[in-house]
């Protein structure tokens, strides 16, 4: 898990998603609202497909590509809750929030 979040905003570019993924090495960001609710994620398949499709990285942004209301889990959600998670759904990240953010 990682504690310094790097997150997206519903207008940021798929360019400057891509870029940030491609910087910190991540698979994915979470898309987060203004008051810091995690209300998508953006993964780099979800970016490899929209290249597939020929679609213009700078002018898409995350909300046009995003999976909405993702599966998230509490910092202290046990791990085996967690693998059931990512088994039982077809997803490899689980965003996990702070446990005073309300869903």
């Amino acid at each position: 898990m990682t504690s310094n979040i790097v997150a997206a905003r519903q207008s940021t570019t798929v360019r400057e998603i891509g870029t940030k993924l491609l910087i910190g090495n991540f698979n994915g960001l979470p898309v987060i609202d203004n008051n810091a609710k995690v209300i998508g994620i953006v993964t780099a398949v979800d970016i490899l497909r929209a290249v597939r499709q020929g679609k213009n990285l700078d002018s898409l942004r995350a909300i046009d590509i995003m999976t909405r209301n993702p599966v998230v889990v509490k910092k202290d959600t046990e791990v085996n809750e967690i693998i059931d998670i990512i088994l039982q759904k077809p997803i490899i990240l689980v965003p996990v929030v702070d446990n005073r953010t309300r869903r």
